[in-house]
């Protein structure tokens, strides 16, 4: 079963690291406007959160998308995961 724990902190400094690599895809307009953070566990399962609570999950490397249900209601700025069952998204 997986577990993504929410947290609702505020944060006065952020920081973004970013690289860069092949074999993205483009994610259909109803997600992509509003990501803010993206986290990938392995080359298949990927998750990402951003605006109204946004928490998407992939299985199969970024070709479809499932929300994920989880009552926030404002931005989700970052997610990471610990192992492949366990993960943490905060925001405020």
């Amino acid at each position: 079963m997986k577990q993504v724990y929410l947290i609702s902190i505020v944060f006065a400094l952020c920081s973004i690291n970013a690289i860069g690599q092949e074999g993205w895809t483009n994610l259909p307009t109803a997600y992509s406007s509003g990501l803010r953070a993206v986290y990938a566990i392995d080359s298949l399962n990927v998750w990402a959160s951003g605006l109204d609570g946004l928490i998407i999950h992939s299985t199969d490397g970024g070709e479809t998308w499932d929300s994920i249900p989880n009552g926030a209601s404002r931005y989700l700025t970052t997610i990471e995961f610990i192992n492949a069952d366990t993960g943490f998204v905060a925001g405020r």
